[in-house]
């Protein structure tokens, strides 16, 4: 993703949800982003200016690749994605927490790229990402 400010960030991992209790309903992405040297340095207008990109720069990519979400976009049947920047580690701690059962090796974990489960969503809003708390 291209940086802002000498901030260059990279995709670490990602999942999403259809929000269905909004009209036009929306997809919602959780997106783990890591970014090289600056690590948590980052101020709230740099963060709002990064979470603006990551929408603009997917829903883009989306259209451009997905004609059946661009036409439902350009008929108004979708709104635009929002996408949601979560702290560092948070998806790790998900496989650990949420789906590692005891019987299970964490390498036989298939990462979950659709919530369903609201508990599973409700995680990643908990673990939103926030300037001040770095």
């Amino acid at each position: 993703m291209r940086g802002i400010r000498g901030i260059s960030v990279d995709l670490c991992d990602f999942t999403t949800y259809s929000k269905l209790d909004v009209f036009p309903p929306q997809y919602v992405i959780f997106l783990e982003l890591v970014g090289g040297e600056q690590g948590c340095k980052i101020d709230d207008q740099q963060l709002r200016v990064l979470q603006k990109m990551a929408d603009s720069e997917i829903d883009q990519q989306l259209c451009k690749a997905n004609e059946r979400y661009d036409g439902h976009r350009n008929g108004k049947k979708l709104s635009p994605l929002t996408c949601i920047l979560v702290r560092s580690g948070t998806f790790s701690t998900f496989l650990r927490k949420e789906l590692l059962t005891g019987h299970v090796d964490l390498t036989q974990i298939k990462p979950r790229r659709l919530l369903k489960n609201e508990h599973h969503i409700q995680f990643f809003y908990d673990n939103k990402f926030d300037a001040s708390s770095c």
